[in-house]
């Protein structure tokens, strides 16, 4: 396994916080006890989650190589079904739906759209929990009129929405908010821990053919990751929605 490779692993796996076990909080407990039978989750973040609430019957992403790494990680797990599928094509109805940091990336042309899906796809009454990562409601008008740093170099078409632009976009495509979860400051030290590791293993990163820009650049990405979390600007949230 080269150093790309364990850096996607290490993304994959769950926060290092200073509050152990908040990514997979009461929530998502929740989310699976209510729903012991069929369940879709979208990107295959199924290290801790699997853990956590069981093996998940179908899971979904847009990357070959994220797929790849999943089905051999959970080669072992026969309740677990992966695919390569667009959200969007997503087809029956499931007891729950688990979402984790898609939803940046869809764009906000296409809430709408996704939320649609999300209503779709669950059965009547069931639960959808949904990791983002968000902006302050203050600054998501400046930021939605010019691309910062992250959309430039990093994310291209991403859209962070606020914590209420998101609820209200759910709410209005016929699903509730149930509770919410905000935990920004776990995120800005798993931003150093990811720093510290990174910086220790440049040798690695140079060996691969990585250049000093590739390295100022992703050195000034954590950086400025790790303040936006811990002044606030930017944090992350886990929404229970329901069907109703």
């Amino acid at each position: 396994m080269d150093l790309l490779q364990r850096l996607v692993r290490r993304r994959l796996r769950p926060l290092a916080g200073r509050r152990p076990g908040r990514q997979i909080p009461a929530h998502l407990r929740r989310t699976a006890t209510e729903a012991r039978h069929a369940r879709a989750g979208n990107r295959l973040r199924l290290g801790r989650f699997r853990r956590a609430c069981g093996s998940p019957r179908h899971g979904i992403t847009l990357s070959k190589a994220q797929l790849d790494f999943a089905q051999a990680r959970l080669a072992q797990e026969p309740l677990a079904r992966l695919e390569w599928l667009d959200y969007r094509d997503l087809r029956g109805q499931y007891d729950a739906i688990v979402s984790i940091e898609m939803f940046e990336a869809v764009g906000e042309r296409y809430w709408g759209r996704y939320f649609d899906t999300l209503r779709r796809c669950l059965k009547p009454g069931g639960p959808a929990l949904v990791q983002s990562i968000t902006i302050e409601e203050a600054r998501f008008a400046q930021y939605r009129a010019e691309a910062d740093f992250i959309q430039t170099y990093i994310f291209p078409g991403g859209m962070l929405p606020s914590r209420e632009r998101f609820q209200r976009s759910a709410e209005q495509r016929g699903l509730a908010c149930r509770s919410r979860l905000d935990f920004g400051p776990d995120y800005a030290e798993t931003l150093r821990r990811w720093r510290s590791g990174f910086e220790t293993r440049l040798p690695e990163v140079r060996a691969q053919g990585f250049d000093e820009a590739f390295i100022r650049l992703w050195r000034l990405y954590l950086c400025y990751c790790e303040a936006g979390f811990d002044e606030g600007r930017i944090g992350v949230s886990q929404f229970l929605l329901q069907r109703s």
